[in-house]
């Protein structure tokens, strides 16, 4: 190998660094997401680690199980078969043009540091969008979720510190079991702590949006829009939910708890479109405080700063950046 000789080869070499580093950072490879708070959003998944652009499913497979450290870039769409992918820790996913597409279920299994974007994610044959499990330190940003069989993103068995930030979901031909969200923790103990912000809740969405047991989580900046409401936000047994600046368009049944003690959900700063009567003109009112459940204290610490966007704006801001490219 031949190495610079002189002060001016020196400084080439600098030079093509500081252009392959300036390029790294405008792909996305950079630290962190701006504008991504919460629990999870000190995931770097695969930052700082191989480039893996995958053209097909079998070298997709291959990379997300890896053991190495990788951002991995979807071209086109990925039909996974029935068969999910596997993915392992200090991975990013990330779909790189408007058609990046993973069908089937994206699978998580103490896995941690994980970073998956910018993908439209369907799986109508069967299974979750997303399923984590006894997985953490994960963010979840500008995916649109549609026709999912069984949740889009489920985050069970004590998965915890998760972010899901600017994502759609929708299920525009599933007509059941349209759940979202489920998040279960380990215990009333060991609550696993989840944050949710400016999520568009769309067309076709039923209930768990999200639904929480052994859990804290944070929401704030929501846009609920969906006509085929059961209900948005649950509190089961030790589930928890704090949350502000959240838009309902339609507020038949917001919120659900269970009947026993240390659960529910508590909100502040939400603007709700009600219809008088069944048809009527939609009026908006502002909701400074609302209490449900058993709870008055704080049972973990919110320990992050974030920015919520003012209630009155969330809807025009949510429908225009959430989902995928």
């Amino acid at each position: 190998m031949k190495y610079p000789s002189s002060p001016h080869d020196w400084s080439l070499l600098r030079i093509c660094c500081a252009l392959v580093a300036f390029w790294l950072g405008a792909c996305g490879l950079q630290a962190g997401i701006s504008g991504v708070y919460g629990y999870g959003a000190n995931a770097t998944g695969g930052e700082r680690g191989i480039y893996r652009p995958v053209y097909t499913v079998a070298d997709l497979r291959l990379h997300a199980a890896s053991n190495e450290t990788s951002f991995i870039d979807i071209h086109g769409v990925m039909d996974l078969g029935g068969v999910a992918l596997q993915v392992k820790s200090n991975k990013t996913l990330r779909g790189i043009w408007a058609n990046s597409t993973v069908r089937g279920t994206i699978y998580l299994n103490g896995s941690s540091n994980v970073v998956i974007r910018n993908l439209l994610i369907t799986s109508p044959a069967g299974g979750d969008g997303v399923t984590m499990l006894k997985s953490r330190n994960v963010i979840v940003y500008k995916c649109t979720f549609d026709n999912c069989a069984d949740g889009s993103i489920d985050m069970t068995q004590g998965s915890t510190q998760i972010t899901v930030a600017y994502c759609e979901f929708k299920y525009m031909q599933q007509t059941v079991h349209n759940f979202v969200n489920l998040v279960v923790g380990n215990s009333p103990a060991d609550l696993a702590k989840i944050t949710v912000h400016h999520c568009w809740y769309a067309e076709g969405c039923e209930q768990r949006m999200v639904k929480a047991t052994n859990a804290f989580v944070h929401m704030f900046s929501n846009y609920y829009s969906t006509t085929n409401l059961a209900y948005a936000m649950g509190a089961a047994d030790s589930g928890y939910i704090y949350g502000s600046d959240n838009v309902f368009e339609k507020a038949h049944n917001p919120w659900l708890y269970s009947v026993t003690s240390n659960r529910g959900v508590r909100l502040w700063n939400n603007l709700f479109y009600i219809a008088p009567t069944w048809g009527g003109a939609m009026t908006a009112y502002y909701s400074a405080n609302n209490n449900h459940g058993g709870w008055d204290t704080m049972p973990v610490a919110l320990d992050y700063s974030y920015t919520a966007t003012d209630r009155y704006s969330v809807r025009a801001l949510v429908m225009d950046q959430a989902g995928s490219l």
